[in-house]
């Protein structure tokens, strides 16, 4: 049996890579321009509304490039993986924006998953930067994220706390900016197409079995 070589597979990615082009279901819009490109259209249009919170894009993108910044300030580069379990709540959100904006890899977890579920995750992932919640009456994702990442051989990694507490080893989430803030500094995206979703297009009408 012949073994596939690199330049094969890379032949055959870009090959197929192609094939999605031609067909309109890949663009060369990265994921990491798609929030911004459209505050830049309608900055002052409302975005979100979380509670009492409200926010158009251009407050929003402005606040994801003070994260995005400060990640890179603490090491973080294109293709790191920066791992994010929080609750359904904009930093949430804001993460993976960041994180896309520089060309890092958003890794979302869901809350649910307890000491078991995150060691493997953890040591599987070994995140550049982790951001988790403040503790609560039931958990300390701190505490459990400190033996995680210490159990992993990952003592470095860049830990970001959200919420009102201070907690040790741990840097405050970036808050929400004064004003606007200028992301021509930034690294670019990585060079990954956005797929554009399939279920969007029309399919063709189904045949009745005679």
């Amino acid at each position: 049996m012949t073994a596939v070589t690199e330049d094969a597979r890379g032949e055959a990615r870009a090959q197929r890579e192609a094939a999605y082009v031609e067909a309109g279901l890949w663009d060369d819009e990265r994921l990491g321009w798609l929030a911004y490109r459209v505050a830049r259209e309608f900055p002052d249009r409302e975005f979100l509304c979380i509670d009492d919170l409200r926010l158009t894009y251009g407050e929003f993108t402005s606040w994801a490039t003070a994260i995005a910044a400060d990640l890179v300030a603490r090491g973080v580069r294109r293709g790191d993986r920066v791992l994010v379990q929080l609750p359904n709540r904009v930093e949430a959100l804001l993460a993976q924006v960041a994180a896309f904006r520089i060309g890092a890899v958003s890794v979302p977890v869901v809350p649910i998953y307890r000491e078991h579920e995150m060691s493997h995750i953890v040591a599987d992932c070994r995140p550049v930067a982790v951001i988790a919640g403040e503790d609560t009456a039931t958990r300390q994702p701190c505490a459990e994220f400190d033996r995680h990442l210490a159990g992993a051989g990952l003592d470095g990694t860049v830990r970001y706390v959200v919420g009102e507490a201070s907690v040790p080893g741990w840097a405050p989430f970036p808050r929400r900016p004064d004003g606007p803030q200028d992301d021509t500094g930034l690294p670019n995206p990585s060079n990954r197409r956005r797929a554009r979703s399939s279920c969007t297009r029309r399919a063709p009408p189904r045949r009745r079995r005679a």
